[in-house]
């Protein structure tokens, strides 16, 4: 037996004598020691950056081996592993790092003030091209392990084992990770041994396989657990270094890395139509908006083809907005699907809102019923009209302004084999509400809807010519969409304020207050409701606000 293995054997041998049964307390002392150790071993150039010790076992229970879990930054260093008994007496491995990012903006401010424009915008696409091969963008992490008998290892990981709360997937950092961290990892048969096998080399035991469990190092395993662990041949597994590539890792965590410090945190929000991922970047992520757009698209790809921001605010009768292509084919053409229906349009010629999704399921599952009559007066490329014809068998009249999106809705009705049961108009909606229960083909709707949040209820007031007469054969739902923001003074919710928008613009005549309007809804049965749909800005909501068109109200309306 070599030198090696026998001083390897006494090693071990100490840590689970033989004949007695050790408890984890003997150990606390050597442990400490072994800790105290570790961490004069860490640099102390930077104390921000110093590893930090977090033994996931208890240092009675792997004391041979305190590990560490630290991030691979441009200060940081390697810590080599070392049995705990081993003086740690020469200096550590330090990884040079490459250039760091904040580096490469700090170069960059100066290069702008006195080059050329194209030469910053050859040094911009030098940045974009290289941030990929970054050595400094792996993370390494030490992690704690057990070992762990192979034929355990599926009852060790199952959700309820009393390894669970222990396992390194509960490490904050790694989840997202993709693809996950494997927990279990391959062993050398001669680097772990079964404790019964320290007085019995010769055991055929020896050859049992086993494999390493990975463990979260900010946790610690309380003496009970240890102590239940060994009894099952579990034992501390030596220390596990795991890299994280960029490939691995979220565009969130790469963004934090390479973004300059004027630029952080990174952009969170964004919205995905079909292969176009949209941002509303901030006015300090401007600057840095091809290298995000760069990084989102290398991350979120295939899914993601294209990557644009929002210019300015949405604007015009059209509803639309101005985009600027940050990384992938400059193409906005795109499908989506939404719950089975297929939609095809120009994101950059149209209206279109993701996040509204809930709520159009929402209103076909709650208020919409099979066969009734819907009319849209901003319907857009179709999204409501289309789902309510395919899904409850509606006929649905849809009104909008712009050329673009009748086209679109036209097509997708064709498309989801809906044509004969949307009729398509475009033409001013203050129209499109006036004409409706005047014609057959303009019938008194079971369902109003008015998602237009800038300007809905300037519309409101053409329900008055609706005739009195058809209220007979039901009472209408109006559906409204509006901004809204509470009142701390007066003590108002956005719902509060919401309704009272939609009371004025139903009752502009009383010149009452809004909460007088509310209450003259009440007394004419409109059976008013307000819910909210989603935040738009701190404090602005988007509400959904609705009420039934009694005869009382068109009487008063049309006095």
């Amino acid at each position: 037996m070599s030198r090696h293995s026998q001083k390897a054997r006494r090693s071990r041998a100490s840590l689970f004598p033989p004949a007695t049964f050790v408890t984890m307390v003997s150990f606390a002392a050597a442990a400490s020691t072994s800790i105290r150790s570790a961490a004069a071993f860490v640099p102390r150039t930077n104390p921000s950056t110093r590893v930090r010790s977090a033994s996931l076992l208890s240092r009675s229970f792997h004391s041979h081996n305190a590990c560490l879990l630290r991030r691979k930054t441009s200060a940081a260093c390697f810590k080599r592993h070392r049995p705990w008994e081993e003086k740690l007496s020469s200096p550590p491995n330090r990884a040079i790092p490459s250039l760091t990012y904040n580096q490469f903006h700090r170069a960059r401010a100066l290069f702008s003030s006195s080059t050329s424009v194209s030469s910053k915008a050859n040094f911009e696409d030098d940045l974009i091209a290289n941030w990929r091969t970054d050595p400094t963008l792996t993370d390494v992490y030490h992690l704690p392990t057990l070992s762990v008998p192979a034929e355990s290892v599926h009852s060790i990981l199952k959700n309820g084992s009393i390894v669970a709360p222990y396992l390194a997937s509960n490490i904050s950092e790694l989840k997202g990770i993709h693809p996950r961290v494997k927990l279990v990892r391959d062993i050398l048969t001669s680097s772990i041994q079964d404790k019964d096998d320290m007085d019995n080399p010769s055991s055929s035991s020896t050859k049992k396989k086993r494999k390493l469990i990975l463990l979260d190092a900010h946790q610690t395993i309380p003496p009970e657990v240890q102590q239940e662990l060994n009894s099952l041949n579990i034992l501390p597994g030596p220390p596990f270094e795991l890299p994280i590539p960029q490939e691995q890792q979220t565009p969130h965590r790469i963004l934090e890395k390479i973004l300059p410090a004027d630029a952080q945190p990174p952009p969170t929000g964004y919205e995905q139509v079909g292969h176009v991922l949209h941002l509303n970047l901030k006015p300090h992520h401007e600057p840095y908006g091809r290298l995000i757009g760069d990084v989102l698209l290398d991350k979120l790809s295939p899914s993601v083809e294209t990557v644009v921001t929002k210019v300015g605010e949405v604007k015009g009768p059209y509803r639309t907005y101005d985009m600027e292509v940050l990384a992938g084919r400059p193409s906005t053409d795109v499908t989506v699907v939404e719950h089975g229906i297929r939609l095809h349009f120009d994101l950059s010629q149209v209206y279109w809102s993701t996040r509204l999704s809930g709520q159009r399921t929402r209103s076909l599952d709650e208020d919409i019923l099979p066969g009734q009559i819907i009319a849209d007066a901003f319907c857009g490329v179709g999204a409501l009209c289309v789902r309510a014809a395919v899904e409850k068998n509606c006929t649905v009249v849809a009104n909008d302004l712009n050329p673009a999106a009748i086209e679109y809705c036209r097509a997708n009705a064709l498309q989801n084999g809906v044509d004969d049961k949307i009729q398509v108009v475009c033409g001013d909606a203050n129209e499109f509400i006036t004409s409706l229960g005047h014609s057959k083909d303009r019938p008194l709707p079971h369902h109003l809807m008015l998602n237009f949040p800038l300007a809905s209820v300037d519309f409101l007031h053409n329900i008055k010519h609706w005739p009195i007469e058809k209220l007979l054969e039901g009472l209408p739902t109006v559906h409204v969409y509006t901004f809204a923001r509470g009142d701390a003074e007066t003590n108002k919710t956005p719902a509060d304020v919401s309704k009272e928008m939609v009371a004025i613009g139903l009752l502009p005549s009383l010149g009452a207050s809004g909460e007088d309007s509310v209450k003259a809804l009440a007394d004419l049965v409109c059976n008013v409701r307000a819910r909210e749909v989603r935040d738009v800005a701190p404090g602005k909501v988007v509400m959904w606000v609705t009420f039934q068109v009694t005869r009382d109200l068109l009487q008063v309306m049309q006095e």
